[in-house]
């Protein structure tokens, strides 16, 4: 056949070669490629999105809630409890979860459901608050931006969800409004007993105080 010889180098004796063929791929089983194909992996996060920022009240102070959105739908959630403190490492936590869930393709009414509730002693002592802790306040504008999208028909309505009407804050009286009165001499009026638990007040620090419950008139 005219051939006079064939010579085989193994791969990377050479510091030059002319030929190579590549990586090898490993045999995977069939139980372990079925296994990856069924895994959920969160699509990746756009180069531009668009959103809003919303300030909750909540039991620390305040806390700034963005979500942001593509064609496709909510993709991340980003919080931030701003000088007051609070617990931003906890809510920093589970906006990360949520927008991992969302980009993973999970409804939005599950996530909602989920996170919506959940109550914080700091945020129930207080009155006239209208959410329930850190969790509650990013569900609540999660499902606010949902709802508006839905309404511009952006995003095609999830069923039992879209149509349910968002929750109106009942109207409280101020803890003021509520509390047990004294009149002071001078005509001025002040609180002498918690209006949580009914103990007496004591006044700290140009403030008044509950001993027995941690209530505070200064927030």
């Amino acid at each position: 056949m005219g051939c006079k010889g064939v010579t085989i180098y193994r791969d990377g004796s050479r510091s030059e070669q002319v030929l190579n063929i590549g990586k090898v791929k490993k045999d995977v089983e069939p139980e372990e490629q079925a296994e990856d194909e069924n895994r959920i992996v969160p699509r990746p996060r756009p180069d531009t999105v668009m959103g809003i920022t919303e300030r909750v009240k909540i039991g620390c102070g305040n806390l700034y809630i963005t979500v942001n959105y593509d064609d496709k739908g909510i993709c991340e959630v980003f919080t931030n409890t701003g000088k007051a403190g609070g617990c931003p490492s906890q809510s920093e936590a589970t906006a990360r979860l949520a927008s991992i869930a969302l980009r993973s393709g999970i409804d939005v009414k599950s996530i909602v459901d989920q996170l919506k509730g959940i109550r914080c002693p700091s945020t129930i002592r207080q009155q006239g608050m209208k959410c329930t802790s850190c969790p509650d306040a990013i569900a609540k504008t999660i499902e606010r931006v949902y709802r508006q999208q839905v309404e511009l028909g952006n995003w095609p309505a999830v069923p039992e969800f879209a149509a349910r009407p968002m929750p109106v804050p009942a109207k409280t009286a101020p803890a003021e409004e509520t509390a047990p009165r004294r009149w002071h001499g001078d005509g001025s009026v002040g609180m002498n007993f918690c209006p949580e638990c009914g103990a007496k007040l004591e006044h700290e620090g140009g403030c008044v105080m509950c001993r027995q419950c941690g209530y505070s008139k200064c927030g």
